[in-house]
C-alpha cells in the first residue's frame, strides 16, 4: 500500500471489496467471474496498456507499518475465509 494512515489503508481495502461485489451482482455474465466460478485457479489476463499498474505478486509491504499491515491482511483474508466457508 502507498504511505497512507492505516484507516485509509482499511478503508481502501473494504472499498475494492465493495466494487468486487458490485460488479459482481449488477453486471450480468462477466466472462472472468464465470471462468473463475468453474476453476478457481483462473486468472485473468491483463490487457498489456494495464501492466504498468500491477504489484508483484511476490512483494510485501516495505514501509515502517509493513508488519501491521502484513498482519492486517492475513487477518482480513482469514476471517474472509472462515465467513465464506
Amino acid at each position: 500500500m502507498a504511505p497512507y494512515p492505516m484507516y485509509k489503508q482499511k478503508m481502501i481495502v473494504v472499498a475494492t471489496m465493495v466494487l468486487h461485489n458490485f460488479i459482481r451482482d449488477h453486471d450480468g455474465v462477466n466472462l472472468d467471474f464465470a471462468r473463475f466460478d468453474r476453476d478457481p485457479n483462473f486468472v485473468p489476463i491483463i490487457p498489456e496498456r494495464y501492466r504498468k499498474y500491477v504489484a508483484p505478486s511476490n512483494r510485501s509491504t516495505t514501509e515502517p507499518n509493513a508488519p501491521t499491515m502484513d498482519a492486517f491482511r492475513d487477518e482480513l483474508a482469514t476471517a474472509l475465509s472462515l465467513a465464506w466457508g
